[in-house]
This record gives structure tokens, C-alpha cells and sequence, in this order.
């Protein structure tokens, strides 16, 4: 069994208490970052390349099975979903994909 749950303001603090509590009762964790702004736009401050690629390594950190990118809004261009799941993969994630209505971008851990 797999527990999924997000934070709409990709707020570790929150999360990690679910992550935890999951694993806890043995079962998968699995966290979703919810996508917004644009990183191919070099205008962007906050929500870059260098951030989702952070808060996957925090999310791991935490004990995240697996990790979900929801891109709620439609914002996730497929080049920017490129240039997220090429960083990803450089670094030794493994992904499973599912195509919905959002992108959703699976790191299993």
C-alpha cells in the first residue's frame, strides 16, 4: 500500500510528518512536489531548476519513497519536464512515469 500527500506550498516541515508517520507503519511514502512557475525562464528567482532539484534531495532525505512532480495548473511545458527529469536522472534517480491530465513524474527511491 502507498500513501501519497502534498502540500500545495511544497512545505517540507508538514510533509515530513506524514512521510514519517507512513514509514512508521511500514508502508511506501510516497511525496509530491507541486510544480509551478516556469524553469526555463531565466527571469524565474524562486522557483528554478536548482529548487525542485533541492527539495527532491530534501525529500529524500526525509524518507520519501518515491516522489511525484503535480503540475496542477498546466504549467509544466514538455521541455521544462525534459530539463526536470535529465537533472534527475544525473542524479541516480530512478523514475516511473504515468501520464494523467498532469504530468506526473515518479522518483522511486
Amino acid at each position: 500500500m502507498c500513501s501519497e500527500f502534498l502540500t500545495a506550498l511544497n512545505w517540507l516541515p508538514q510533509m515530513e510528518v506524514s512521510i514519517q508517520a507512513v514509514r512508521e507503519a511500514g508502508k511506501i511514502a510516497e511525496a509530491t512536489m507541486c510544480y509551478t512557475g516556469d524553469v526555463l525562464n531565466p527571469m524565474q528567482t524562486k522557483y528554478t531548476l536548482e529548487y525542485y532539484k533541492q527539495f527532491a534531495k530534501d525529500l529524500e532525505k526525509s524518507g520519501a519513497h518515491m516522489i511525484a512532480i503535480k503540475d496542477m495548473a498546466g504549467l509544466l511545458k514538455p521541455q521544462a519536464a525534459k530539463q526536470l527529469i535529465t537533472t534527475f536522472k544525473k542524479n541516480q534517480w530512478i523514475f516511473q512515469f504515468t501520464y494523467t491530465l498532469m504530468i506526473r513524474v515518479e522518483m522511486v527511491f
